[in-house]
């Protein structure tokens, strides 16, 4: 059985990508976690958007793994695709540079999902 919303959530402190220390949770819908994180290599607020449909699937609490659920289709097929459209989203982002769209840092797997470091605004 799935967790409740709330254990979706990354734990406070956690780090990402061994950089980025999770300090609160800026917002939560149906496709994903935004949080504001501290880039401790460059001493700056940053924000991260983690790909988390919770159609699809869920982390335990105390965890930090995404796992797919039976909703996901076979074998998770509907996540993986929308977790590639994800990172694809992002390389398109981080090659705009204009000042009417949030500026991307960097992005990576990790914890069998996606981020998208971007700049705190």
């Amino acid at each position: 059985m799935p967790a409740t919303t709330e254990s979706h959530q990354l734990p406070l402190g956690t780090m990402l990508h061994e950089i980025y220390e999770i300090k609160s949770v800026l917002g939560e819908g149906g496709f994903g976690i935004t949080y504001k994180a501290w880039d401790t290599q460059i001493n700056r607020w940053v924000a991260i958007k983690e790909y988390l449909p919770v159609e699809w699937c869920y982390r335990e609490p105390a965890e930090l793994n995404v796992r797919t659920t039976a909703r996901s289709g076979n074998n998770g097929d509907e996540y993986r695709v929308g977790l590639e459209r994800f990172l694809e989203e992002a390389r398109c982002i981080a090659g705009v540079n204009s000042p009417y769209v949030v500026r991307v840092h960097s992005f990576f797997k990790e914890h069998g999902t996606a981020y998208i470091v971007m700049e705190y605004e």
